[in-house]
């Protein structure tokens, strides 16, 4: 099968960790890097052993050759360059959040729809073998019905003010940015229409939320309990309770290469392990690659209407809170 020929959006540390990933996808090329700066391009290009180098962002999106564009840059400017890239004609994949509030990201998918173009928010959970496992447990009824998932991402060591975590200015907080995780695995749950949603946040001086804590609640009465921030040091498991047994998965929920599966007593019935062949990136460069292969426009994996579903529910929170990036549209 040919191979695709991606071009990178940004040469900063997630892109770098999302090429190191793809190195190792058999039908994945890396032709092109795309960077603020020719110095930061070539820098880049020479790490990865990338043919193109471009210096800016516009040249990047134009080489005709280049099959899908991976955007990481930071949050502020995820809709504008994935727009940018799907006006030259050009296949998408967004790190996440896919853009910051929920109208942007109907703009994203609604072009990308209109014009026949693959989009996909970079969700590298969704893609790891250990969530599909958990997915398919929970679809077999191997725990009954879900009632209730409790997940939490803190991550620690972010202390400091100069993180781009405190930046307000490129759209900097805990939400849009690690609760979105949590959040995405309780409505794959669940479901992506929550009757009520129940949040609150603590916010830093630099006036971004630090941490946050949500609930969302059901029809049915089941519900996640899901809190994300940036100055706790804990690990970050997660819990899925069923009317028949549950499944857990033990220290960082997001990029777990291990989950049990248990029964109403706590006792391991089936338990998985899969060590990633790389650094857990490669699992959506695969994902994408194959549906480009295939021809198909959205990933059954990560649908766009479940990331559109997702931005609304974070939007939900941010008003309940009073809460709203000054540069937003």
């Amino acid at each position: 099968m040919k191979k695709i020929n991606w071009g990178i959006l940004a040469a900063g540390r997630i892109s770098s960790w999302f090429c190191t990933g793809l190195q190792t996808v058999s039908n994945a090329n890396i032709l092109a890097i795309g960077s603020r700066s020719q110095e930061k391009a070539e820098q880049f290009g020479d790490r990865f052993e990338i043919e193109r180098r471009y210096g800016s962002y516009e040249e990047l999106v134009n080489d005709p050759d280049i099959d899908v564009i991976y955007v990481g840059v930071p949050s502020r400017w995820h809709h504008e360059y994935t727009m940018l890239a799907l006006r030259a004609g050009k296949n998408v994949v967004c790190e996440k959040p896919f853009s910051m509030n929920a109208k942007d990201t109907k703009e994203q998918i609604t072009y990308a729809r209109e014009h026949n173009l693959f989009l996909m928010e970079a969700m590298w959970t969704k893609c790891t073998p250990v969530y599909r496992t958990v997915m398919d447990w929970v679809s077999q009824g191997r725990i009954g019905e879900v009632r209730f998932f409790k997940a939490d991402f803190f991550t620690p060591g972010k202390a400091n003010p100069p993180h781009r975590l405190y930046n307000y200015e490129i759209g900097g907080g805990a939400l849009l940015d690690l609760g979105v995780y949590p959040i995405t695995y309780a409505c794959s749950l669940l479901g992506h229409h929550p009757t009520e949603v129940l949040s609150a946040a603590d916010f830093a001086h630099t006036g971004v939320d630090i941490n946050n804590s949500i609930i969302l609640k059901y029809e049915n009465g089941n519900y996640a309990a899901i809190s994300s921030g940036f100055n706790v040091h804990q690990q970050n498991p997660a819990v899925i309770v069923g009317t028949k047994g549950k499944i857990t998965i033990d220290h960082n929920f997001l990029c777990a290469e291990s989950a049990q599966l248990r029964d109403l007593n706590n006792e391991i019935i089936q338990q998985v392990h899969y060590p990633f062949e790389k650094n857990g990136y490669e699992y959506e460069g695969m994902e994408a690659t194959r549906c480009l292969q295939a021809g198909l426009k959205e990933s059954p994996w990560i649908p766009l209407e479940h990331t559109q579903a997702v931005m609304e529910i974070m939007d939900t929170c941010r008003k309940q809170w009073g809460f709203a990036y000054t540069f937003e549209k």
